[in-house]
């Protein structure tokens, strides 16, 4: 018989074990009737011939088995009889399974989610033609820490030096309002692209063409390609939109093209206009630019890196001024606009090595129940044992049976990591205003799934092969096969401190977790002063690019004047609107004003921290709008925002926090960036002085120090404005279409963009509410764990010392002297570990200045000590009770 038909036969008996066992019994069946048969022919009688056949042929159920092992896959069999015993074993012991289930789901879930999230990130790569070879280049400003964009004398220099690049593109993203015949105009942004970057991606449209090197010159007539849902949204799939207008801002555009469904590229675009590159641009001059290319056939990203290294010292050299602290690199396409630059698959590995180690500590603590369950079952395995079963039999089916409940328990974290990553990619599109890159992968990536199969088995060996190992142990081997009761196995120091090390890293961990839970609760309880499902804010901006031939000092005086006016304009209309109760203007939403370091004059104890505050910029009647009150001082006036000390108001949050409560009104303060580069251009500062305080527009009775101090700066003219809209009725988006009529009809070119609050707080929500939800799950499996390895060890130790319990009771000792020789080793592991676990607490809260901690969780570390004392004592109280009703007649006939 060959190897191959050997191994079919195998796999076919394998699959399909009863028609074997048939086929087998049959053949055996064969034998003996042809061996009775011989020995009936020689004269025998049948009874006796059929005796000597089977005296002839052996032992029928050895053969069967001699015939198993050669026909099937022995280790198959045993295995598919583990797993059916695994199962078993999760119904028969409910709470291990429950608990020890739950505290691996939740650790893989928080390994395996945060592997996803890293790992979509860091190895994003385009879904194009050699995706992989497309690369992002920039310059990194060492003294600002930041990227350089302003590359365009850099691409010219690039394109033509570059030999490992093939070719090299660049695009800028702006903000446009589209508008096609007989339609309404919408906000959409749009890439400028050189026509290299559709030659890199090497795809081609559906219809028509991209963008060729001609349309970026200064004098070819404006062009633009439109996505595929652009195409059917805007023009309903007709195939003749070629040569169609469409309006982008105050220009009007030709459609030359449309790209294939689900192409976004560069980021997440479905319009595409030339990026002029013929304009000659010095050293760090032109707009912000990112350039990419794709490396040529054959180069890896080191020698690309190389040769730009070279290029970059050339240019150090050549302009001094501008480039020496300039330094060029190479990258992934993805990383700089997901903005992870300089994270290394190294960096990858030691992150995701450490959320690992949650896994780790889980198993550990599920590796003493699973070794506590061993115990109840020596008589099992010594049974086992005495009819010819190997060590390496009974560790195999323990590991089996974790594994099952390790792989139950991930199929579980999966679902949970799955949610989370959801949730996460909506957080994170939310804070990009709704546009994910086009080629994230929002779905668990294959990687991840791999990961978790590595823990899986990770925790299944660490809670079934570790234990399995020490009770099968030499000693414990010669005690199984004596079976003499229950005195085999013994719970060593190992285990012993792995529940020292398990208190302690609950006691370390708990108080930081729950100050996260608490911070999350505390912050969504902050409620607006305001009805916050009345309000609607219109976000909107006027077109920035100077039209060809207009100086861009002349456009951008002109473009202000003009924006000022469209705005008044559209406050009036708006104001005239019959469900409109009420409008005023700032620079920014309410509860997503941007943040700034400042210093106060004479300020003394003020944490450096809490000088990082809000501010925005606001119309006189804002604070009327919201009905917030002027509480010291005056109010703002139009005039505040001109003169080298300008006057502001600051809310209540900030005389508390940062002032103590003091008089606000006459301090003065300054920005501490905007003075350094005041300082650098002209030499000057501007100072502010508080004019007034105002009530806070929020409120937290729990905490009012979650209330965010604010800096008010009365609005001065500009091209970008919010309109902060007060509804009648409760339903602020039934407007939106009216506002974008109004806002058209006075502007075509501005861009507008619809925000309501109410959808804004419940994006705030959603990540405060993921945060709780996470910490109260870290917290219920650390206390779960922890009372459950200490109900196992206490158990196991009753069981251990039950003939001593029987001689004790037996010689007159009573239930309180009983309980107490019980307590004790547990009261003794609940302080060592409630010590080891305050100590790191305080040692890492200290190296974090507080962070970790801070005065809240301190406190809490006497109660995490408490509560651990509690729930020890507390899994303690069951096998007390038992070891209470241990009769000495019964202990010594035990033994």
């Amino acid at each position: 018989m060959t190897t191959i038909r050997r191994f079919v036969l195998r796999l076919l008996s394998f699959f399909r074990p009863g028609g074997a066992e048939a086929e087998l019994s049959r053949e055996i069946h064969s034998h003996l009737q042809l061996l009775e048969d011989e020995f009936v022919s020689k004269g025998m009688p049948t009874d006796e011939a059929r005796l000597a056949a089977r005296r002839a042929f052996g032992g029928v159920e050895q053969a069967k088995e001699h015939q198993r092992d050669a026909r099937g896959f022995r280790w198959l069999d045993n295995s598919r009889i583990d797993l059916k015993l695994g199962a078993r074993m999760l119904a028969k012991y409910p709470g291990l399974s429950l608990i020890g289930g739950a505290g691996l789901a939740v650790g893989v879930a928080i390994g395996a989610g945060f592997f996803a999230f890293l790992y979509s990130f860091l190895y994003a790569t385009l879904p194009v033609e050699g995706g992989e070879r497309i690369v992002a280049l920039e310059n990194w400003d060492i003294d600002a820490n930041d990227e350089m964009r302003r590359s365009m004398h850099d691409l010219v220099m690039w394109r033509r030096e570059m030999k490992t690049v093939g070719e090299i593109g660049a695009f800028r993203t702006i903000a446009r309002n589209a508008t096609s015949a007989g339609g309404t105009a919408e906000a959409v942004p749009v890439a400028q692209i050189t026509a290299d970057g559709f030659n890199i991606t090497r795809v081609t449209p559906v219809i028509g063409r991209t963008i060729i090197t001609a349309d970026e010159s200064a004098g070819a007539s404006p062009i633009v390609v439109i996505g595929y849902d652009v195409w059917h949204s805007r023009f309903g799939g007709d195939a003749s939109v070629l040569g169609r207008e469409l309006r982008l801002g105050n220009v009007v555009h030709t459609i030359v093209g449309v790209m294939p469904e689900g192409y976004g590229f560069p980021v997440n675009h479905s319009y595409w206009i030339p990026l002029r590159t013929e304009a000659t641009f010095g050293p760090r001059e032109g707009p912000d630019v990112f350039i990419f290319g794709r490396l040529r056939d054959g180069v890896a990203m080191e020698q690309a890196q190389a040769e730009l290294s070279a290029l970059g010292v050339q240019a150090a050299t050549a302009f001094p001024l501008t480039h020496a602290r300039l330094q060029p690199r190479v990258m992934p396409y993805a990383h700089p606009i997901l903005d992870i630059q300089g994270i290394t698959t190294r960096d990858f590995a030691a992150m995701q090595s450490i959320m690992s180690m949650l896994v780790l500590i889980v198993a550990v603590n599920v590796g003493v129940l699973v070794y506590a369950r061993t115990a109840t079952r020596q008589r099992e395995i010594a049974v086992r044992t005495a009819l010819g079963a190997s060590r390496r039999r009974i560790v195999g089916q323990l590991f089996i049976e974790a594994l099952v409940l390790s792989a139950v328990a991930s199929a579980a974290g999966i679902g949970l990591a799955r949610f989370g990553l959801a949730q996460g990619f909506a957080i994170y599109a939310a804070e990009g205003n709704g546009a994910l890159p086009y080629f994230l992968n929002l779905d668990m990536p294959l990687a991840a799934y791999v990961y978790v199969a590595i823990l899986t088995v990770f925790a299944a060996v660490v809670a079934g092969v570790l234990p399995a190992l020490h009770a099968t142990g030499r000693r414990a081997h010669d005690t199984l096969k004596q079976a003499s009761g229950t005195d085999g196995l013994r719970l060593g120091r190992v285990w012993t401190a792995m529940i020292i090390a398990q208190v302690a890293i609950a006691v370390t961990g708990l108080p930081a977790t729950v100050k996260i839970s608490w911070d999350g609760i505390q912050r969504g309880l902050t409620r607006a002063n305001y009805s916050e499902e009345s309000f609607l804010a219109a976000i909107l901006s006027a077109e920035p690019d100077a039209p060809a031939g207009m100086a861009p000092s002349v456009y951008e005086r002109e473009l202000v004047l003009r924006f000022e006016k469209t705005k008044t304009d559209l406050v009036t209309g708006l104001e005239a609107e019959p469900p409109v109760e009420d409008v005023t203007v700032a620079s920014a939403i309410p509860g997503a004003e941007p943040r700034a370091r400042i210093a106060i004059d004479g300020a003394v104890n003020v944490q450096p921290g809490a000088l990082d505050v809000a501010f925005n910029r606001v119309a006189a009647d804002f604070f009327d709008a919201f009905g917030a009150r002027i509480i010291a001082g005056r109010a703002l006036r139009d005039s505040d925002s001109t003169g080298q000390t300008q006057a502001v108001v600051v809310n209540r949050a900030f005389v508390n926090q940062l002032l103590g409560g003091a008089n606000a009104v006459g301090r003065r303060l300054h920005y501490v960036e905007a003075d350094r580069r005041e300082a650098a251009t002209s030499g000057t500062t501007t100072q502010y002085e508080i004019v007034g305080v105002v009530t806070d527009l929020g409120t937290n009775t729990i905490k009012p120090d979650l209330i965010d101090p604010v800096i008010y700066h009365s609005l001065r003219s500009s091209t970008r404005a919010t309109a902060l809209i007060r509804m009648r009725g409760n339903d602020p988006l039934q407007f939106s279409s009216r506002l974008r009529d109004l806002t058209s009809a006075l502007d075509p070119t501005l861009r507008l963009r619809i925000v309501t609050f109410s959808e804004m707080k419940r994006q705030q929500m959603i990540g405060l509410r993921l945060m709780v939800l996470g910490s109260s799950l870290v917290i219920v499996t650390g206390l779960l764990l922890s009372a459950a390895g200490i109900y196992a060890m206490m158990s196991f130790t009753v069981s251990q010392r039950r003939k001593e319990i029987g001689i004790r009771a037996a010689m007159g000792a009573d239930a309180g002297q009983l309980l107490r020789s019980i307590f004790t080793r547990a009261a003794l592991q609940l302080a060592a570990g409630i010590v080891v676990g305050t100590v790191l607490a305080l040692m890492i809260d200290r190296a974090s200045e507080g962070e970790m901690l801070g005065s809240f969780g301190r406190a809490l570390l006497p109660v995490t000590a408490v509560v651990m004392t509690i729930v020890g004592l507390f899994a303690t109280l069951g096998p007390a009770r038992r070891g209470l009703r241990i009769q000495p007649t019964e202990a010594l006939r035990a033994e």
